[in-house]
């Protein structure tokens, strides 16, 4: 079943501009329905995805995420992260889904 996550950045999106080319490279990765980025009206930067499960989010976390952030000396001890059920998926990535 699909899963998302939302990540609450205090600062800036500026770390992210620097990191996601490196992290995202052509395709996306096997499982990821949606990524999108953005500052929120707080100011705080957000980063909200879906993925087709929690093993397909972990795997592309563990393999190219958390490398790249190391590489860049990136500090995420400040984000906040709230992960969502998916229970309604509509658009294009439903179909991906199985929705």
């Amino acid at each position: 079943m699909a899963v998302a996550y939302m990540y609450q950045i205090p600062q800036s999106g500026e770390e992210y501009h620097r990191t996601v080319g490196e992290i995202f490279t052509g395709t996306p990765p096997p499982g990821l329905l949606i990524h999108s980025a953005g500052t929120g009206d707080d100011g705080s930067f957000y980063i909200v995805e879906v993925w087709e499960d929690e093993d397909a989010m972990t795997r592309f976390g563990d393999e190219v995420v958390v490398p790249s952030l190391k590489r860049h000396h990136i500090d995420t001890s400040a984000a906040q992260r709230t992960r969502i059920q998916v229970e309604y998926l509509i658009g294009p990535a439903a179909a991906l889904a199985g929705a």
